[in-house]
């Protein structure tokens, strides 16, 4: 009881300065995310109905977009809240709406991975992976990984709510994620989008190398051309950079380049006011 007089207390005491702007930014990334839903679901539709889109990567994204989906509506379902006039839900509740969408966060976050180490993989050890053994194996493994990794987050989800289940939340992700797991979840995070950038980064050097390297006469003139000379040109600009950078980062690199070469900051600064 006191949990709903508590709520009642603060719906009624938001004035219309406040119930508007949330309403409106809301409502704006509830129309995004439904823009998002159909984007999705009609790539989800297109990968069902063409047979020529049911080789690993396809799926892949597929799978990738069908999981996007109930995180979209869990991150609209906010607008839909705030709209019936209801701003506070306890916490235990708010997790058990937004569950499916926790779960499919875990698995679309983890299968862009997947779907980056799948192409990467096609691309170093290309041979092995169109054997069909080799595709079915990495397809296996990897999306194990990502429901292992699914199974992990929920858990600690789960456990972080229970120290506080009738803690009243407007229900968002954000609210779920409660400061004894913050740290780990946005670590665990991190790690996953850098690992996806180190993935795409050699994907992308993959590609580049297949077209080039065949242009490329590694003789003694293309050597010296393709080599010795970039890799020599970036040593000698990292080797001299220390003093510019020095002097247009450093206050007091700055005070003593100018106080020790006077005649040339003195000249330069003569002329800039000539000049003008």
């Amino acid at each position: 009881m006191i949990l709903i007089k508590l709520a009642n207390y603060f719906n009624q005491s938001v004035n219309a300065s406040i119930k508007v702007p949330l309403l409106v930014t809301n409502g704006i990334i509830s129309f995004c995310c439904l823009v998002g839903i159909v984007l999705n679901a009609l790539l989800v539709y297109l990968t069902a109905k063409t047979p020529k889109l049911h080789s690993h990567c396809p799926l892949l994204l597929a799978f990738h977009s069908l999981t996007v989906i109930p995180v979209l509506l869990g991150i609209s379902f906010k607008f839909f809240l705030l709209f019936s006039g209801v701003y506070l839900v306890p916490l235990l509740r708010c997790y058990h709406i937004l569950l499916v969408g926790l779960i499919c966060a875990g698995l679309c976050t983890a299968a862009q991975l997947v779907i980056g180490y799948d192409r990467l993989i096609s691309i170093l050890v290309p041979i092995w992976y169109k054997q069909m053994n080799g595709r079915k194996r990495s397809f296996c493994i990897l999306i194990t990984l990502c429901f292992v990794r699914t199974g992990y987050l929920n858990a600690n989800y789960f456990s972080a709510v229970l120290l506080r289940p009738k803690m009243l939340v407007m229900c968002s992700y954000d609210d779920i994620v409660q400061p004894e797991i913050s740290a780990l979840i946005y670590r665990e995070g991190l790690t996953i989008f850098v690992a996806e950038f180190v993935c795409y980064a050699l994907i992308w050097l993959g590609i580049l190398l297949r077209i080039i390297l065949p242009h490329l006469n590694f003789d003694l003139l293309g050597i010296e051309f393709y080599l010795k000379f970039p890799t020599g040109l970036l040593f000698t600009i990292a080797f001299s950079s220390n003093a510019p950078f020095l002097y247009m980062f450093s206050t007091d690199h700055q005070e003593a380049f100018r106080s020790q070469f006077k005649r040339i900051f003195g000249k330069n600064e003569s002329l800039i006011v000539a000049f003008a």
